[in-house]
């Protein structure tokens, strides 16, 4: 996981299963993170992470104000969906909260589960249906209050969009979600949907016969890519 820190000024990277332990769970093998380490850019300095209670990233990580946030499986069974924090000022890794328990978590897997930042906090995106999506937020600020849920669909707008599957993959700062399919098609098209005033925008990408982009079809976050590239340009 990558991240900066701004009362320092550094970048920082943190890297997780340094070591592996398994725990079997009847046919399944889980591989446990329980040793990790952070990596200093610029200093070029390695140090050890002191959290030794194993636990399973499954999630990509956002950085918000010099912290590093990130999806796990907790627990001694690892059944409890947790969202871990680590900060990249004093370097501590810890538990932050568990995931809502209202949320499906059959829909929150190692393929699918996004962590984004949305108006400058924590939020974990759902898709309920075709085009039904969930948007649980966290204030990491008032961690009490717990995740809020809200919630949007473009069903009415499905004569117009394109025939892919959608997914939330990020937000804009002007607020407006990052809308696209999973996989490339040669009908690529990127939705820029503003749930303010329920309108959205699309973007048709181009992609080059023979670029790597198509061959990262595998990867649940191919597009994370394209949502910096929009954060940096806006």
């Amino acid at each position: 996981f990558f991240g900066y820190d701004p009362v320092n000024d550094e970048y920082k990277v943190l890297v997780l299963c340094m070591k592996e332990k398994t725990q079997r769970r009847g046919r399944q093998v889980l591989l446990l993170s329980s040793q990790h380490q952070v990596f200093t850019l610029g200093a070029k300095k390695w140090e050890n992470i002191k959290y030794t209670i194993p636990h399973r990233p499954l999630s990509n990580s956002v950085c918000i104000d010099g912290v590093l946030y990130y999806v796990a499986k907790t627990g001694a069974e690892l059944s409890q969906l947790s969202l871990m924090r680590f900060d990249l000022g004093s370097n501590g890794l810890d538990l932050f909260t568990s995931l809502s328990a209202d949320m499906d978590a059959r829909r929150l897997d190692g393929s699918s589960t996004l962590l984004i930042s949305y108006e400058g906090r924590v939020a974990l995106p759902i898709k309920i249906s075709t085009y039904e999506f969930e948007l649980w937020v966290m204030d990491q600020h008032t961690k009490e209050d717990g995740w809020l849920k809200t919630s949007f669909d473009i069903e009415h707008w499905k004569s117009s969009l394109p025939l892919e599957y959608l997914h939330i993959k990020g937000t804009t700062h002007t607020g407006e979600f990052i809308l696209a399919p999973r996989y490339y098609s040669d009908d690529f098209n990127v939705i820029h949907y503003n749930p303010d005033t329920d309108s959205f925008r699309s973007t048709k990408v181009e992609v080059y016969e023979d670029h790597a982009f198509k061959r990262r079809c595998t990867r649940a976050l191919v597009f994370s890519d394209y949502v910096e590239s929009v954060r940096f340009l806006w």
